[in-house]
């Protein structure tokens, strides 16, 4: 479910890096296009990748060593 959202949201950030943010005057148009739409759904899902990983990681129960018979 966190995954589908995050990457729901990257419609919303392409068009305010697109309209609005530092990349709206890099030309050509196509090829900046084409960058910021890659960027704002891969860079989002790895973050969200690795952050649940961690939180994953985090709460497996780690296990004692345990006797060899």
């Amino acid at each position: 479910m966190v995954r589908s959202y995050v990457v729901t949201t990257a419609f919303i950030s392409f068009r305010l890096f697109n309209d609005y943010g530092p990349t709206s005057h890099i030309l050509p148009a196509y090829d900046r296009s084409v960058t910021i739409i890659w960027a704002c759904w891969t860079i989002p899902l790895l973050a969200t990748e690795v952050i649940l990983q961690l939180l994953r990681m985090r709460k497996l129960p780690r296990r004692c060593d345990e006797e060899i018979i």
